[in-house]
């Protein structure tokens, strides 16, 4: 066999050519070394016992997270107006919203037929002026009072807040309630 490596002469310059235009042969792929823990809460829950009367008692103590406050579902008509508009505009709107009451209280089926021709909330009406289910301190606050003011199917009044004039309808309410200790004992244990 005949060795010819004793027979290439390499300078470094030549060597660093070769590398540079095949340096893609010289890459070797990302690699990770990890290590790691799964902890299961599965499997810490057969290693834990709870006895039922430390279920209640942790219930007895966080009551207060357990109670839902009252809650009202409305659908309303708003006829946008500006809170700051010329006294004209202020005038029409309040007149619009007024006929549109009368409307109601001749035909109180025609709600959600009226929200969807009338009503300038793009988000609630094409769907009969339904705004869902809400609690206390998340609308504007006359257009709250009224609606916690107002008995279930019960429509108010026209209103003014400053997104205009509406005509408000509780279509739900769910009272005040905290919830039983059979149905949060499994979420404690």
């Amino acid at each position: 066999y005949l060795d010819y490596r004793n027979q290439v002469k390499v300078t470094p310059d030549a060597v660093h050519k070769y590398y540079a235009e095949h340096s893609k042969e010289f890459e070797l792929p990302e690699q990770v070394r990890a290590e790691f823990l799964v902890l299961s809460s599965n499997a810490l829950l057969t290693q834990v016992s709870v006895s039922e009367e430390e279920v209640r008692a942790r219930y007895a103590a966080d009551i207060s997270r357990y109670k839902e406050t009252e809650s009202r579902r409305a659908s309303h008509i708003l006829i946008a107006v500006a809170k700051d508009a010329p006294a004209a505009e202020v005038t029409s709107a309040k007149a619009k919203a007024e006929d549109l009451l009368a409307k109601l209280n001749k035909d109180t089926g025609s709600f959600a037929a009226l929200a969807k021709e009338y009503s300038k909330d793009t988000q609630s009406a094409n769907k009969g002026g339904d705004i869902g289910w809400f609690s206390r301190g998340l609308m504007t606050k006359p257009f709250e009072d009224a609606v916690f003011e107002l008995k279930g199917g019960a429509t108010s009044k026209v209103i003014r807040t400053d997104f205009g004039f509406h005509i408000i309808r509780v279509t739900g309410v769910k009272p005040e309630h905290v919830k039983s200790f059979d149905e949060v004992k499994l979420a404690i244990a």
